[in-house]
């Protein structure tokens, strides 16, 4: 109902009480958004929409997207007009609401979350220079991107990317 194409379906992750889907639709207004929403959630698993509306074309793709280790919140990337340059978004799973951590100058990363949910890790470009090394970076919710910890960088090699992984029990960033 007012969807230009059908739903491209994501994988379904395991994360904190019920599973999380994410749907990307290719929608035009937010009447359409509610009205699939309200239809789509089910006990089963909990539904994340991103939408390709966000620029008057349509070329915003979800390109990532990582729930966090209770499954409350959702970082996810979107990729504009099929560049390999992405902003993170961090939205609430219960309410489909974005938190307003915006993090760019990123491309080639995943987020990592710390185990206790307070932020994560990921690699960003510095001054969005993609011909410079990236560096791992600690983001805390809330804080602006500009207030990011730097935690490791290459020094030694000139072409090395880090990407930086929690551990499963959390205590080493590998």
């Amino acid at each position: 109902q007012g969807l230009n194409a059908s739903a491209r379906d994501g994988l379904t992750v395991a994360a904190g009480e019920l599973p999380i889907r994410v749907q990307q639709f290719e929608t035009t207004s937010d009447a359409d958004i509610a009205t699939t929403l309200s239809d789509a959630v089910s006990a089963e698993c909990t539904l994340i929409f991103v939408v390709g509306y966000r620029m008057a074309d349509a070329t915003v793709a979800l390109a990532e997207y990582v729930p966090s280790p209770d499954g409350k919140l959702l970082a996810y990337a979107l990729s504009d007009a099929g560049s390999d340059w992405k902003t993170w978004h961090v939205r609430e799973v219960a309410t489909g609401k974005d938190r307003p951590d915006v993090l760019r100058e990123t491309k080639f990363t995943l987020a990592s979350w710390a185990r206790d949910g307070s932020g994560f890790y990921y690699s960003r470009y510095p001054q969005g220079d993609d011909q410079r090394q990236p560096v791992i970076h600690f983001h805390r919710l809330g804080d602006p991107q500009e207030r990011d910890v730097a935690v490791f960088a290459v020094t030694d090699h000139a072409t090395r990317v880090p990407e930086g992984v929690v551990t499963l029990d959390g205590r080493y960033l590998v």
